[in-house]
């Protein structure tokens, strides 16, 4: 389309080459959540994950069909999860 999506972070293991993206999903503007998570969907990386602040209210529900791994975060996203989260989602 006419957009682009470049994420916040990508994690590139080392030894074997194996790659996942990271977004922030952090900003409250309900028109910025919704270009935020269509071109989310319209990427369709299943090696992304969304790390989302809870304070945006994104519901479950409204991200159940976004590709790849949603986490949510209070204050601060836990080193540990993110961590697993790419090891589960690295291609």
């Amino acid at each position: 389309g006419d957009t682009v999506m470049i994420p916040d972070f990508a994690f590139t293991h080392n030894e074997d080459g194996r790659r996942a993206l990271v977004e922030i999903v952090g900003f409250w503007h309900p028109d910025y959540l919704k270009r935020k998570l269509a071109k989310v969907r319209a990427a369709g990386r299943d090696d992304l994950i969304l790390l989302v602040y809870e304070g945006v209210n994104l519901t479950d529900d409204k991200l159940k069909d976004v590709p790849g791994e949603v986490l949510y975060f209070a204050n601060k996203p836990i080193i540990k999860h993110v961590m697993a989260a790419v090891e589960r989602r690295a291609r």
